[in-house]
């Protein structure tokens, strides 16, 4: 720093600061062009991501995942923030939207699975395992039935005439039919 020469006659508080700070002027001048060039921001309009961040109350981070997102940007590099706050709401609706649509499927799922539990313990529904047990029960007492014919009526069946076997055949396959439906 350079030193400055005082007359005797003056004094350094009555001095003028410019003339006190001679050595530390050109700084000044220097920040002040440096001033002079930055691009003036409107209001409601913001020119850093980190200026984002603050106004939402989010990390640089969040923002930098909006803008992949496609967060609208002003064709001369400064955020909107109207604009950014509108098109959050939006994806807000959206994402609402369907969630309420989800929300109106699951309850119509969630009563036909109410309705089906109420049923089956009023004794309206059974089970598919209870009817394929059922089935499977019925099907092996009509196939015994059926291969126990020939032992039950080879002897009967011995000597007599075809119209006379046919009669007790059809009688006794019947009887397997209507025991089968009970």
């Amino acid at each position: 720093m350079k030193k400055i020469r005082i007359s005797h006659a003056a004094n350094v508080d009555n001095m003028p600061k410019k003339k006190r700070l001679v050595g530390k002027s050109n700084k000044k001048k220097k920040k002040n062009v440096r001033k002079s060039n930055k691009k003036i921001v409107p209001e409601g309009c913001v020119n850093t991501l980190g200026k984002v961040a603050k106004k939402f109350g989010v990390t640089i981070k969040a923002v930098e995942k909006w803008k992949a997102q496609g967060m609208p940007t002003r064709s001369d590099k400064l955020y909107d923030i109207s604009i950014i706050k509108q098109w959050k709401q939006e994806r807000i609706d959206k994402v609402t939207g369907a969630r309420s649509a989800w929300d109106q499927d699951y309850r119509k799922w969630k009563a036909k699975s109410e309705e089906l539990d109420y049923r089956k313990k009023i004794g309206e529904l059974i089970s598919r395992k209870e009817v394929e047990e059922g089935r499977v029960a019925r099907i092996h007492i009509v196939k015994r039935a059926f291969l126990s014919l020939p032992r039950e009526l080879a002897a009967r069946l011995a000597g007599l005439e075809p119209r006379e076997i046919e009669v007790i055949m059809r009688d006794k396959i019947k009887t397997i039919i209507r025991k089968m439906s009970e």
